[in-house]
């Protein structure tokens, strides 16, 4: 899908006051390269990837990359108390 919208907008960001635009394709490869870098990390099929994170785009790259390394993704708010992790 993502290289039939080639450079169209997937998503926009703000950064300050400043608002930066992401293709498809750029999307694309920075999920790659992450899923690349979760297996090289060592998750394998099944595991689950444990995100910490506010909303931002970093997280859904993350969750796709936790998925297309076969992975199984497991969030959590950033604000969440440690008493609150350790049941994930």
């Amino acid at each position: 899908a993502a290289q039939s919208r080639g450079n169209a907008p997937a998503y926009k960001y703000s950064v300050g006051r400043d608002w930066l635009t992401v293709s498809w394709v750029q999307y694309a490869s920075t999920v790659q390269a992450a899923a690349r870098a979760l297996i090289a990390l060592g998750v394998k099929g099944g595991e689950r990837v444990l995100v910490i994170a506010d909303a931002r785009p970093e997280w859904s790259v993350v969750a796709l990359a936790t998925q297309l390394a076969g992975g199984v993704v497991v969030s959590a708010f950033s604000s969440s108390p440690p008493s609150a992790l350790v049941s994930i």
